[in-house]
């Protein structure tokens, strides 16, 4: 309340241990302010003068609210968040040159793969050879990554709404300052009216008050100056340590440089090796599409006279069995003609008993004849598709070929000079 001077003296003090670590001075001057009102030696001097613009309520307003206080959750927060903004580029640079060397081993071991695109081989973790398993595969570098980043955009919302609400709080705060200021100023002013009425001053009172007021001023202009002269200590060794900390970082950071470009050079190198492995091979593969082509060309030759072969084959089988049936008919007339004549049973028998048995020799030969046919038809069915699957190697081959020379092209355009 304004009318109780204890209530005034106590606002003031309160304000005063409020905004000292934000202006000393300020607090200075309220402690200074919360004595006269007491009744000090500097009363006289403070209700002689404009309390407002001694206190200066707007600058310890706007020291207070620029404060650096840093909170501890938005510091680890920010820490973490920094941290982080590293990983995703040590764990892709590691996936990548875990790679290179198992890419390496992989194609030197075994030759065949060295037709596969790079980036198949290390998302199937180049053929189960890499020891850490769905880490070292391409798309377990990309999740890790992708985690890693989403962790920082979260991290990043969090410190973000964490530095918004501090900050609003400190305003929050800096206005209720301001209110509990000038409601303090107002009783003082009051109190420091009253004084003019109630007590006489003198020539002397009012001298050995200026002087009083001068030694005062003086004493706490000394301790500011030796506060200032602190400060300024603890501002230089600051600066000392965060120029060693800035030279340990430039090690650190050279040294990662010098890492990066080792790795980079290790790259081209491999991507130089990886091109001429590709260059030795592009001409057999070339000479065996060559030799794939001239087979197909001398199997459909084949397979051509195999066909003309089982046509006329076909032929021979129909006339064969013609022969047999007009063979048969003959016979059936012999034993008509040996019922017939039984004078000549004894000769006609006889013969009728070697023509059934050309017969039968005939009837074996003709089911040989049918068998062969039927296999003659099987190997050229099966002749055809091995044809389509020599044709559709031969094709095959070519496009591994145009996507050997793309592959190289890429890997050429994507290594950094």
């Amino acid at each position: 309340m304004l009318n109780d001077k204890d209530a005034v003296i106590d606002q003031l003090t309160d304000l005063a241990t409020e905004v000292d670590s934000s202006d000393p001075n300020g607090a200075i001057r309220l402690r200074e302010l919360s004595n006269a009102v007491r009744g000090g030696q500097y009363a006289d001097a403070w209700a002689g003068n404009d309390l407002y613009n001694l206190i200066n309520i707007d600058a310890i307003v706007n020291r207070y609210r620029v404060q650096q206080r840093v909170d501890g959750r938005i510091a680890l927060v920010e820490t973490c968040r920094n941290i982080f903004i590293f990983l995703p580029l040590f764990f892709t640079w590691l996936g990548i040159a875990r790679a290179i060397p198992a890419y390496y081993t992989l194609v030197t071991q075994y030759p065949k793969f060295s037709t596969t695109p790079f980036l198949q081989l290390w998302q199937g973790g180049f053929n189960g050879t890499s020891s850490w398993g769905w880490i070292d595969t391409l798309g377990g570098i990309a999740t890790i990554d992708c985690i890693l980043i989403s962790i920082i955009v979260v991290l990043t919302i969090y410190s973000s709404i964490m530095t918004h609400n501090s900050q609003m709080k400190r305003d929050r705060k800096a206005e209720a300052l301001r209110d509990n200021l000038a409601h303090a100023l107002a009783g003082a002013t009051l109190f420091l009216s009253t004084r003019h009425w109630t007590q006489p001053t003198n020539f002397v009172d009012r001298f050995n008050s200026v002087v009083n007021s001068f030694n005062s001023v003086i004493s706490g202009l000394e301790e500011q100056i030796k506060t200032e002269r602190q400060e300024l200590a603890q501002l230089a060794e600051r600066q000392r340590q965060e120029f060693a900390l800035f030279n340990s970082f430039k090690t650190s950071l050279v040294a990662s440089m010098d890492n990066v470009a080792t790795t980079i050079r290790d790259l081209k190198d491999s991507q130089q090796v990886l091109n001429t492995s590709i260059n030795s091979l592009v001409a057999p593969t070339q000479e065996m599409t060559n030799q794939q082509k001239t087979l197909l060309v001398n199997s459909k030759s084949t397979l051509d006279q195999l066909t003309r072969q089982a046509v006329a084959q076909e032929d021979v089988v129909k006339q064969q069995k013609l022969w047999g049936e007009k063979l048969h008919n003959v016979l059936t007339i012999l034993d008509g003609t040996v019922n017939e004549a039984k004078t000549l049973s004894s000769h006609i028998s006889k013969f009728t008993e070697e023509q059934k048995g050309l017969v039968k020799l005939l009837q074996i030969e003709h089911g040989d004849q049918a068998q062969l046919v039927k296999d003659i038809i099987t190997n050229t069915n099966a002749m055809n598709r091995i044809i389509k699957q020599i044709d559709e190697s031969a094709t095959n081959i070519n496009g591994v070929t145009v996507n050997m020379g793309e592959v190289a092209r890429r890997i050429a355009a994507k290594v950094p000079v």
